[in-house]
């Protein structure tokens, strides 16, 4: 998940007027801290990242 985000933010920083983004990359940082701090706390994934399914296109 973490790999994702970093790569959706150098994509999110790369855009133009990238500064008009910078919540979306404001919100992925926080996720990233919230997912490394329950991985600190429980020692495992966060359940949406453990329980998460490829459910194809519809």
């Amino acid at each position: 998940m973490i790999n994702l985000l970093l790569i959706a933010e150098s994509v999110v920083k790369n855009l133009p007027n990238a500064e008009k983004y910078a919540h979306i990359v404001q919100e992925m940082n926080g996720m990233i801290a919230k997912h490394n701090q329950y991985i600190r706390d429980e020692g495992r994934d966060l359940p949406e990242v453990e329980n998460w399914k490829w459910e194809g296109l519809k």
